[in-house]
Parts: C-alpha cells; structure tokens; sequence
C-alpha cells in the first residue's frame, strides 16, 4: 500500500516508482502519483506492453526531473522551491547561505517572502556591524514532485547597490 510507497520514496527519492494496484483503480493511482510514484497501472488492465511503457516513461521523467533539479542545485544564484501552503520544499546551497539556513534545515520551513510571479522584489538581509545584503527575488510558477509550487531565484546584488552609491 501507500505505506510501502512512502517507505521506498524515503529510502531512494531517486529512483521511479510505478505502482501496481488491485483496489480503488484511477484514484489509488492518482493518490500514488501525488505521494510521489511516476506511474501506475491497474492489475486488471495490466498487459506486458503497458508495463514496458509505463517503466520506459518513468524512468525518462525521473531522469529529467534529476536533471532539472541538478539544474538548481548547482545554480550560482539562491534557488527556492515553495510549495502551495508557503513551505520550502527544496533550497539550493546558495539559498540556504543567503538566508542562514543551516545544512538540512531549510525543508519544512515557511518562507516568509511574497511570492508574486513574474515581478522583481527587493529583498534585505540584515547583518551584524555590516552593511545589510541586498537581494533580488524573482518568481515564477512550476510543478514540483507532481505538486503546484514556486521557485524563488534570489541574486545577491550587494555589491552592485554598493557600486551604485559610490556614482551617485
């Protein structure tokens, strides 16, 4: 069941899941889809090809979404993925040091910025005896591990704003 899902989801976040259900039909498969399988079939319409389709097609989607994640793990630029209810669900390593989220603290957490897509916002980041870091934020919408969410790309432009005083 859902409990064995969520187990091996757990144990290999990387690796595509298809479900295989005997109860409950389209909607148990969708449910596993949210819990994060890539697919699933249905026992009484399951047929050798379907199944070869449904692991080809699986393993492509993980392998873009790992791709697309590396993307933003590796970005130089701060990189935050908000969910529906304003929680990170994913921070980059340039995030997490921007906003002084310790290593493995930033999931969960709420996000504490409006998240308006398509627009710039200016953010500050106060520091101690120090100039505050100034960062721009800009926003748009995406689909994250099958859910509705953000993804926050935040430059620290300190430096620039610096400069910018300097000329003026």
């Amino acid at each position: 069941g859902f409990a064995t899902l969520d187990a091996v989801r757990e144990k290999a976040p990387g690796v595509p899941v298809v479900v295989l259900t005997g109860w409950g039909g389209e909607e148990t498969g969708l449910e596993a889809i949210m819990r994060g399988a890539q697919d699933y079939l249905t026992k009484d319409r399951l047929d050798p090809r379907l199944l070869r389709r449904a692991v080809t097609f699986s393993r492509e989607r993980a392998r873009i979404f790992a791709q697309m994640e590396a993307v933003i793990t590796n970005s130089a630029d701060a990189m935050v993925v908000v969910d529906a209810q304003g929680k990170v669900a994913f921070a980059n390593p340039p995030a997490c040091e921007l906003f002084g989220w310790g290593p493995g603290t930033a999931s969960g957490r709420p996000f504490g910025h409006p998240l308006q897509p398509k627009t710039s916002a200016e953010l500050r980041f106060p520091r101690e005896g120090l100039a505050d870091r100034v960062a721009e934020m800009r926003v748009t919408g995406l689909e994250w591990r099958g859910q509705p969410a953000k993804l926050a790309v935040v430059r620290d432009i300190t430096a620039l704003r610096a400069l910018e005083q300097v000329k003026a």
